[in-house]
C-alpha cells in the first residue's frame, strides 16, 4: 500500500529532504518487478521512452512550481492511494499519475487554482493531455475527489508516527 512507501514524508514546506527520501522510496518499490497489467483505457498515463526526470526530481519540481500546501500534498497522496486500486502503478505511469493526483488536489483545495496551461508547462506536458489525464483518472475514481480531512489527518499521523 503507498502509505507504506511513504513512511519518510513529514515535511513543514513543500519540499524537504522527508519529501526526497519518499520518493526514493517510491522508484525503489517501483523498480520491482510488478505482474499488475495496466488496462489500455490508462495507457494515456504512461511514459513514452525514457522518463526525463528521477521521481525525485519531478516532485521537487512539482513542489517547487506548484505553489501549494502541505496539506494539499499528502492529499494528493491520498488521491494517489486511492487511484492505484484502480490503476496499477508503475515506472512507466507514476510521474503522470502523481502530476494529475496533485493538479486535482489543488484544485480541489486550494483558493486559488491556475490554469491548466500552467499546471502542463510545470508537469512537462500540453494543457490539452493535462485535462485527458484528469478526465481519466476522475473516472477512474468515480469523480470522487473530495477527500476527508480526518483521513488525511491519519495518513499524516501514521507518517509521523514513522519519522519520530
Amino acid at each position: 500500500m503507498l502509505k507504506d512507501i511513504y513512511t519518510e514524508l513529514i515535511h513543514e514546506e513543500c519540499y524537504s529532504p522527508e519529501l526526497e527520501a519518499a520518493t526514493v522510496a517510491m522508484a525503489r518499490a517501483l523498480s520491482e518487478p510488478h505482474d499488475a497489467e495496466v488496462s489500455k483505457k490508462y495507457r494515456d498515463f504512461d511514459t513514452v521512452g525514457k522518463v526525463a526526470f528521477s521521481l525525485s526530481d519531478y516532485v521537487a519540481r512539482l513542489a517547487m512550481y506548484m505553489k501549494c500546501g502541505k496539506t494539499t500534498f499528502l492529499a494528493a497522496f491520498v488521491l494517489l492511494d486511492t487511484v492505484s486500486a484502480v490503476i496499477p502503478l508503475t515506472k512507466l505511469n507514476i510521474h503522470k499519475l502523481f502530476f494529475t493526483a496533485l493538479v486535482l488536489t489543488v484544485k480541489s483545495i486550494e483558493d486559488t487554482p491556475y490554469s491548466n496551461t500552467y499546471y502542463a508547462k510545470i508537469g512537462g506536458i500540453h494543457a490539452q493531455d493535462l485535462f485527458k489525464l484528469e478526465t481519466l483518472m476522475l473516472e477512474a475514481i468515480n469523480w470522487q475527489v473530495y477527500i476527508e480531512p480526518e483521513l488525511v489527518r491519519q495518513f499524516e499521523a501514521v507518517l509521523s508516527s514513522k519519522v519520530n
